[in-house]
């Protein structure tokens, strides 16, 4: 089991790693993405049988943010504002935190209970817990009987 996570979270690196790049070159080219995508550590605590995601949102209002989790996808979205306005008084010399709107779309690798979802911001960073869903539930689990079919493919009476 740990195993099939690794080469999971290796091959969704990979993917991750492939839409940023090809993310970027869209922006380059006027036809992107737009804003831009926060970093985020995620983890998975076998002994709390959760899933742990913590994003880098520093300077961003916390009731600005929004997030939804959607079977196995979270997204976070919201907006970092302009701290200044450029203008005749002001000339940058260096521009390197990004700013505007953001939209994360983060691969959970485990199914997961929305309804059990905590977040907390602090110091700047959103830390999300889902717990995971119990693989044992029966509710989520239904045997389908196959009738046999007739030589025509049809039923059997």
């Amino acid at each position: 089991m740990a195993a099939n996570r690794r080469v999971h979270s290796r091959f969704l690196r990979l993917r991750f790693d492939v839409d940023e790049g090809f993310g970027d070159v869209l922006d380059w080219l006027g036809g992107g993405r737009g804003g831009f995508a926060p970093p985020v550590d995620v983890f998975h605590d076998e002994q709390q049988q959760r899933v742990v995601v913590v994003a880098e949102l520093a300077g961003v209002d916390p009731r600005a943010v929004s997030v939804v989790v959607h079977g196995r996808r979270l997204v976070i979205s919201g907006e970092r504002p302009l701290v200044e306005t450029p203008g005749a008084h002001l000339s940058y010399q260096q521009v390197e935190i990004e700013r505007g709107r953001f939209r994360r779309l983060i691969e959970l690798g485990a199914d997961v209970e929305a309804r059990g979802a905590r977040a907390a911001y602090v110091d700047g960073m959103l830390r999300i817990e889902l717990p995971l869903r119990d693989r044992s539930a029966a509710k989520d689990r239904k045997r389908v009987a196959i009738k046999p079919a007739g030589r025509d493919g049809g039923e059997r009476a």
